[in-house]
């Protein structure tokens, strides 16, 4: 998984996130605040 994460940071430039979930619901919620960060980093 880390050479496709590496990949995809190299060709889009962006941070590759992985979201836990159970029962629908999200188990990692500080992972919710890094992906509004990258976002915000990127849409500038």
């Amino acid at each position: 998984m880390r050479a496709s994460f590496n990949d995809f940071t190299k060709k889009f430039s962006g941070k590759v996130f992985i979201v836990f979930s159970i029962d629908d619901k999200i188990k990692n919620e500080e992972v919710i605040g890094q992906i509004a960060s990258e976002i915000k980093r990127l849409s500038k």
